[in-house]
């Protein structure tokens, strides 16, 4: 996860590609190419490692997904505060509304 985050998550076309297929995969219940493990350091850390600013539609989605799925997994308020925050700084200094 850490090699293609590296190589495509910051390039503005190849980065919404990956987050268009990790979105995929995040939905797919039978979780072929990403396990629980990989969904959670996606969730927890390299997500909200982007810059709010930078944030693509794509990213936030699969952000949004994620948050979900950590909700439904857990009833840890801590999760929710960080994906909260997270949403908020997004919202507030994305630089695209489209």
């Amino acid at each position: 996860m850490d090699s293609l985050w590296q190589c495509l998550a910051t390039d503005s076309e190849c980065g919404d590609e990956l987050f268009a297929w990790l979105l995929r995969q995040a939905r797919s219940r039978e979780m072929h190419a990403l396990g629980p493990d990989a969904l959670r350091h996606l969730f927890l850390r390299k997500l909200p490692s982007l810059a709010p600013e930078h944030t693509s539609m794509a990213a936030l989605a699969l952000y949004q997904q994620l948050c979900s799925m950590a909700r439904l997994a857990s009833a840890h308020l801590d999760a929710d505060l960080v994906s909260v925050d997270h949403l908020w700084r997004v919202a507030l200094r994305a630089d695209s509304t489209g």
